[in-house]
């Protein structure tokens, strides 16, 4: 009796695990979007009247070719193609 006690509360202490770390990751992406929102509101909101900062250089190691960005959603379109032929 005494093990099958500690199976059940391994089971519910894997499950409350479970759902916390599922709860979490919910949360956090949540937290991001806004987050995420809430920072561009207020880039415009205090750099809309300046036009100095406004404008800023962006050193061009930072960007992306036209090439790197087909590789990238080329794979990103394989990558929905192999899960919808799993599906």
């Amino acid at each position: 009796m005494h093990a099958e006690a500690d199976l059940v509360f391994g089971r519910l202490v894997v499950d409350l695990a479970r759902w916390l770390a599922e709860s979490l990751a919910d949360y956090l992406l949540v937290a991001a979007s806004i987050a995420w929102c809430v920072a561009g509101y207020l880039r415009q909101a205090l750099v809309a009247g300046d036009d100095r900062l406004a404008t800023v250089e962006r050193p061009s190691a930072l960007g992306l070719g036209i090439v790197e960005l087909g590789v990238a959603l080329g794979l990103l379109d394989a990558l929905f193609l192999v899960f919808v032929a799993v599906q």
